[in-house]
């Protein structure tokens, strides 16, 4: 932190990896208060590879793989879908 394209990548493996640990509703639950609904966007989507999170993560993760897969997981369609709506209603300006 903090990535160039504003991607919350804490946020981001704290939801996918709660998907795991309790179920994939209570992940995407969290992804959908702590991410979606933020001002600013922080998707994983927006990553664009650019590597400068891996040059600091203290446990030599793969962030750029990792987000992809976290990003599919926690944003099937139909939870773009909703998250598209929620934002357009509850991020009016």
């Amino acid at each position: 932190m903090p990535c160039p394209q504003g991607v919350d990548i804490p946020a981001v493996f704290r939801c996918y990896n709660r998907m795991y640990s309790e179920n994939k509703g209570a992940g995407r639950f969290e992804y959908v208060q702590t991410v979606a609904l933020q001002k600013e966007k922080t998707f994983a989507s927006q990553c664009i590879g650019c590597g400068k999170c891996e040059k600091h993560c203290p446990q030599s993760i793969s962030i750029r793989e990792e987000l992809k897969k976290a990003d599919k997981e926690l944003r099937p369609l139909f939870t773009r879908i909703q998250i598209a709506a929620m934002r357009a209603f509850m991020l009016k300006k």
